[in-house]
Formats: structure tokens, sequence, C-alpha cells
């Protein structure tokens, strides 16, 4: 082969360089080596394999949102009850006071 082949049902160009065979498309780009399409694989699997470790962190770390999240509602909810408990126990002792026939306002 003395210069670049072209094939003419493909319309892809041969051509020998220095070594090496280059494979051009009909546009006249370069066809990637298979030792490009290994690199360009091995970096698409590591960050692939990244991607998924970080998905992995991003999900525990939601779980662990949600965790504290209901935690927080639970607390609540015992507090609100507490309160609420209080308040009546409150009531119940201020009847009793006026029951007794002491005004809670003149306790100081």
């Amino acid at each position: 082969m003395r210069g670049p082949w072209t094939s003419p049902q493909l319309g892809i160009r041969f051509k020998l360089g220095k070594g090496t065979l280059e494979i051009l498309g009909p546009d006249g780009t370069l066809f990637q080596n298979p030792t490009e399409i290994a690199l360009q694989r091995n970096e698409t699997e590591r960050a692939l394999a990244e991607t998924e470790a970080e998905l992995h962190t991003t999900e525990h770390e939601r779980d662990s949102a949600k965790r504290e999240r209901d935690a927080v509602k639970q607390d609540r909810g015992a507090v609100k009850q507490e309160r609420d408990a209080e308040r009546e126990r409150v009531a119940l002792l201020l009847a009793k006071l006026r029951q007794l026939g002491v005004d809670p306002a003149d306790i100081s």
C-alpha cells in the first residue's frame, strides 16, 4: 500500500504511519485503537464504581437522616403527651383548690 487506501463501500481510509496503521472514518476522524478503547473502558468502569460508592453513601446518609427525623417526631410526641398530662394535672389541682374554697389567684 503506497498511500492511504479508501474503502469504496465504507468510505473509511486506511493509512500506514510509522509502524502503525491508522484508520480514519468517512469524516476524517481517527478510529480509536484497541489500547485506547481499553483505557476508556477502564476509566468508565472506575467512574461507574466511584458513582455507585457515592450513591451507596448518599443512600446511607438519607436513611440515617430519616431515622433521626423519625426519632425527633417520636420525642416531640412524647413531650406533647407529657405537657398535656401536666396541664391536666394542674387543672385538676386548681379545681381541687377551688373545691376546698381556696382561690388559686390568692396563692403566691
